[in-house]
């Protein structure tokens, strides 16, 4: 794999995040009823973040949170994902696959995210979404440079909970 390149060079994905808006009927389901989704957008966000373990290896969690009106709860967590990364250079894609909770292609240009081309979830089924196509909101895709800089992506990547 060829790593995405920064103005500086190689830079590596620490998180991804895709968001889609959602009815506040369902916001408040998966928020609890209290919750008043009248006010505000509702949205389910997907976040793939790289962490590391006790012996320093790459691990990858996926949380899937729920927002309305400002309040966020994380209504799933996966933990251990395998992730792959792949970067196409020649189209200035890449492809992120983490089995069992996203795939995803988006566009990247000088090591930030651009569109987002491509994505599917089985985790929206798992919160109990009928079948059918939901257009996403946007993507975050957060990258550091190889040397453990600060992040490189022009976008703030999600609050998680």
């Amino acid at each position: 794999m060829t790593p995405p390149r920064g103005e500086t060079g190689p830079v590596r994905v620490e998180r991804f995040a895709v968001r889609w808006s959602v009815e506040p009927a369902t916001a408040r389901r998966l928020l609890g009823a209290q919750t008043d989704a009248s006010n505000g957008a509702s949205a389910i966000e997907l976040c793939l973040t790289r962490g590391a373990d006790s012996n320093g290896d790459d691990t990858w969690t996926g949380d899937v949170v729920a927002v309305s009106s400002g309040e966020r709860r994380r209504v799933r967590r996966r933990t251990g994902l395998p992730v792959r990364l792949e970067v196409d250079p020649s189209r200035s894609m890449m492809h992120i696959d983490a089995d069992g909770f996203v795939h995803a292609t988006v566009e990247i240009s000088r090591g930030e995210a651009g569109a987002l081309l491509y994505v599917r979830t089985p985790m929206l089924t798992d919160l109990g979404f009928s079948g059918g196509r939901y257009q996403p909101e946007g993507v975050t895709l957060g990258l550091c440079a190889s040397q453990d800089t600060p992040p490189a992506s022009a976008s703030p990547p999600p609050t998680h909970p």
